[in-house]
């Protein structure tokens, strides 16, 4: 039995095994030489590990105007190098036409990758990644020796705790475990916040972030001592706010 099987206990009828041919991304994504070199340099073989639809699970399906939530499939993915994933990981959510949970692996570490998706405004046939919901991802994990906080994941992704009123709240839980997780581990030790409030914290953060990035990058191109202290002071606010965001998480 596999980590994956062992870990989320999903019935034995959804266990799918279905090794994923990386040809096969390359042409039916379209994928340019750049990305295929991509996958090549860093992925070892990807599985279909798990496929839910309403015949290996009781759970309806849910369309609007934008979704097809109709089934869900669960990815593993063992890996020879870490770099590009957001870039392995987009290329794949957008590729397969429903609602999907990666798993990369490597060296006994594990990283969950999620996003909703959308129909491609312009050309219905197509998918978008969410706007507002998109891709997400935890941190690497240790799979085999899991603490608190990853075991509350672990049991949060099972079956039993998803909802299974429709294919999108199903998924929605799936993500919002990992928003929940995320809040968890920048905290330290379990948020008590809901998701929506998680993600709006964090989506700050990343963008304090990001400035921190552009000024860090500005000092060093800066020849002006009084313009440096300027950005460094601007830089240890951004951190204090990024401090205080967390204790709130």
């Amino acid at each position: 039995m596999t980590w994956i099987q062992q870990t989320l206990k999903y019935p034995e009828k959804c266990y799918f095994n279905q090794k994923l041919p990386k040809k096969q991304v390359y042409e039916n994504a379209g994928l340019n030489t750049r990305d295929k070199n991509i996958f090549t340099k860093n992925v070892e073989e990807m599985t279909l590990a798990f496929y839910l639809n309403t015949e290996t699970l009781n759970i309806p399906p849910y369309t609007d105007q934008t979704r097809r939530y109709t089934e869900i499939a669960i990815f593993e993915i063992q890996l020879r190098e870490t770099t590009k994933l957001n870039r392995i990981a987009d290329i794949i959510l957008r590729f397969v036409p429903y609602p999907i949970l990666i798993i990369f692996e490597i060296n006994e570490y594990v990283k969950f990758y999620a996003s909703h998706i959308r129909e491609h405004g312009s050309d219905s046939s197509k998918i978008t990644l969410d706007e507002e919901n998109g891709m997400i991802h935890t941190d690497w994990i240790k799979a085999r020796k899991p603490d608190t906080i990853t075991q509350k994941l672990i049991q949060d992704l099972q079956l039993e705790n998803l909802n299974n009123m429709n294919f999108y709240e199903f998924y929605k839980d799936i993500y919002n475990a990992i928003i929940v997780y995320n809040g968890s581990r920048l905290k330290g030790e379990q948020t008590l916040l809901s998701p929506k409030e998680i993600k709006k914290r964090l989506d700050v953060i990343r963008k304090l972030k990001y400035e921190i990035l552009v000024d860090k990058k500005q000092i060093s191109e800066e020849t002006n001592f009084n313009e440096q202290v300027k950005l460094n002071m601007k830089i240890k606010e951004l951190n204090d706010k990024i401090e205080e965001i967390i204790n709130e998480l």
